[in-house]
């Protein structure tokens, strides 16, 4: 995340992605992009290096490296606009005929996204979470999707937070990966002992 009074990206991917590189004698860069959807065809088309934070995924596999441990663990969470009635998360057929966000090109959890997939759920795709928190207290959304700390920071920045509950048990948890563009490795033949450090760790 982009702390305001710095300038400086900051997170628990970030530092951790951070220190990798410092391990191997390197630094990063980190470039923000509007979308996330931009910013992984930015780590496939070679324009960036690499992608943070990513799931892992046969279709992403394609084009990208991953190393053999994730970076961070992220809780996924189903959160819904604040009401009377306290909601607890009863199991994916809540969902039914509800309108669901979740972020574009962005996946939550296998069990979450075969059942979006083959049940009589609305779903919606922004690209962004802030966009998604604002459709949701807009009454334009019933649930959104997604990484709880992300959504956090959003409604903290935003002052959503008293807007907002939490379904509890989470979706569950998810590993997030620093991943780096195969083209890239294919183009900078030179830096291939650090792109093999990289991801080695």
């Amino acid at each position: 995340m982009l702390d305001d009074n710095t300038g400086e990206i900051k997170g628990e991917a970030v530092e951790a992605a951070r220190a990798v590189a410092a391990k191997c004698q390197t630094s990063l860069k980190f470039v923000i992009s509007p979308a996330w959807s931009r910013a992984y065809r930015m780590a496939v088309d070679g324009t960036t290096d690499g992608l943070l934070p990513t799931i892992a995924s046969p279709e992403r596999r394609k084009s990208l490296a991953f190393p053999v441990q994730p970076l961070i663990q992220m809780e996924m969470a189903l959160i819904s606009k604040k009401n009377d009635v306290e909601l607890q998360y009863t199991g994916l057929a809540m969902l039914d005929r509800k309108r669901v966000g979740k972020l574009a090109g962005g996946l939550v959890t296998d069990d979450f996204e075969a059942y979006i997939r083959s049940n009589e759920v609305v779903v919606f795709q922004r690209h962004s979470y802030l966009s998604l928190l604002e459709n949701l207290i807009r009454d334009r959304l019933d649930f959104i999707a997604g990484g709880q700390k992300v959504f956090q920071y959003y409604a903290d920045e935003y002052g959503f937070e008293d807007k907002l509950q939490t379904l509890k048990p989470a979706l569950g948890e998810i590993p997030q990966y620093f991943a780096l563009s195969k083209k890239g490795i294919t183009e900078h033949p030179d830096s291939s002992a650090m792109y093999g450090c990289l991801i080695g760790q």
